[in-house]
């Protein structure tokens, strides 16, 4: 197997993308073929001739190496080395002639950063990084070692052009002060120390050749920067869970912080037919802010299914997990109707909260069997699956359950309330003590929360 000298890479690398700026400033007074793609992102034709010579440069010299580029279809990340190139990260500044675009190549190894370079064609500074030998900065035949410095004020760099009202909000809450700037070299400028703080929410989107090479820089001047969870970032896939790029560990706690606080709990009402664990929940979705509730009927209306069959189960289930997970990433509630006999489908809800570290209630809601058959009576669903009206062996499985209710929870992250509802479940809302535990649960969460 070969082995790479990381300092002749980076060699190379400098004097190519030196060369690719200069194609940007030819085209810099008058740029062509201007254009969106699908993503509705603008592209010129400038984008695409560094493309192409970054690219046939690389494949030369490194024919081995894989390469992910923005401008190109090709993933070939998956080999065991591979470039991630932004061939020009700031187009609308570059088009607006604005001096904040930049060219980006980082190298993976095995979906691990080991080394990045970042060129700004108009002033010719050049920031680069390998992993372990610290970052640098070159700009008019100077060379300086990038290292942050810790800062109690708090500067956030923004995009000029995408806003976000959750990130407003977050830096409002952080006292920031705000300074505008294009392209993903803002997570660079933290390895300067002219700002400390870059955040990208969910609904921002990033791209993996936005962070690569900024990424190893900061790293190697001393900052962090991980998705907003807390999470490394993982080349391996696309990012989804936004970025969080700071210069100090206590900076980066404060934000994470203040991010949990957002975080609602997963709610689910788990019962058998007739337990009332659907008025339960109807209850809690007037009443809390930001939440969407999955049941059968639920998931089926929005996939446009006018009726639920077996075989329908898989892809519902698929549908149901993959839209809560994308919710609760972007901070908003998830609250589940579960059936009794979904032991399976809880459990995969109970890997989501692990997964995305957000706290799980179980709300268990039992009743005797003869309350359970008079609700369903009254409600006219005699002819429903899994229903004690008329079936023996139902009702002695709703008798059992009523003498011990049988969900067990046993870990931390999940917590477990137990509601008797023979009596009105509205009733039970106004009197129970076991709602002002669910109301207590929720409360340390989500502060919107009142019980009238």
């Amino acid at each position: 197997m070969e082995i790479y000298n990381y300092e002749e890479i980076l060699e190379f690398l400098k004097k190519i993308i030196k060369e690719a700026g200069k194609i940007l400033i030819e085209n810099y007074d008058n740029p062509r073929g201007i254009r969106k793609k699908d993503d509705n992102t603008l592209v010129s034709d400038a984008d695409k001739k560094v493309s192409d010579f970054l690219f046939n440069s690389l494949k030369e010299k490194y024919p081995d190496f894989g390469i992910l580029d923005e401008e190109r279809s090709e993933d070939e990340r998956f080999k065991e080395f591979c470039f991630i190139i932004d061939p020009l990260d700031g187009t609308k500044e570059y088009l607006k002639k604005i001096d904040e675009f930049s060219i980006l190549i980082g190298l993976i190894k095995n979906f691990k950063p080991v080394l990045s370079i970042a060129y700004k064609p108009t002033s010719g500074e050049l920031a680069y990084a390998i992993k372990g030998n610290g970052a640098f900065l070159e700009k008019n035949n100077k060379k300086i070692k990038l290292k942050v410095i810790a800062k109690k004020e708090i500067i956030a760099f923004i995009s000029r052009t995408r806003k976000d009202e959750n990130l407003d909000n977050l830096l409002g809450r952080l006292n920031a002060k705000k300074i505008q700037l294009g392209s993903m070299y803002k997570i660079i400028e933290i390895a300067k120390n002219t700002g400390n703080v870059v955040v990208y929410p969910i609904s921002l989107k990033v791209h993996i050749w936005d962070i690569c090479a900024p990424q190893i820089i900061l790293e190697e001047a001393g900052g962090i920067i991980t998705d907003l969870i807390g999470g490394k970032i993982d080349y391996s896939k696309n990012i989804v869970n936004g970025i969080i790029a700071t210069s100090s560990l206590e900076t980066h706690k404060k934000i994470l912080d203040l991010l949990d606080d957002n975080i609602k709990p997963i709610l689910i009402f788990c019962g058998l037919m007739g337990s009332g664990k659907t008025t339960l929940s109807e209850y809690f979705l007037e009443k809390l802010e930001d939440y969407e509730r999955f049941n059968t009927d639920d998931v089926r209306r929005i996939m446009g299914l006018k009726t639920f069959d077996r075989k329908d189960t898989p892809k519902v289930n698929e549908f149901m997990y993959s839209h809560a997970r994308q919710l609760l990433k972007e901070r908003k509630g998830v609250m589940f109707d579960s059936a009794y006999k979904l032991k399976k489908a809880r459990e995969k809800i109970y890997e989501i909260g692990k997964e995305l570290n957000v706290p799980v209630l179980v709300v268990e809601c039992y009743c005797k069997p003869e309350t359970a058959v008079k609700r369903i009576s009254s409600r006219g669903k005699t002819d429903s699956l899994h229903n004690p009206t008329n079936d023996p062996k139902v009702y002695e499985e709703y008798a059992k359950i009523w003498e011990s209710p049988e969900i067990d929870i046993k870990d931390d992250n999940i917590s477990l309330i137990k509601i008797n509802t023979d009596n009105n479940v509205l009733e039970i809302i106004k009197l129970s003590k076991e709602l002002k535990e669910i109301v207590d649960f929720i409360e340390k969460n989500l502060e919107q929360f009142k019980l009238d």
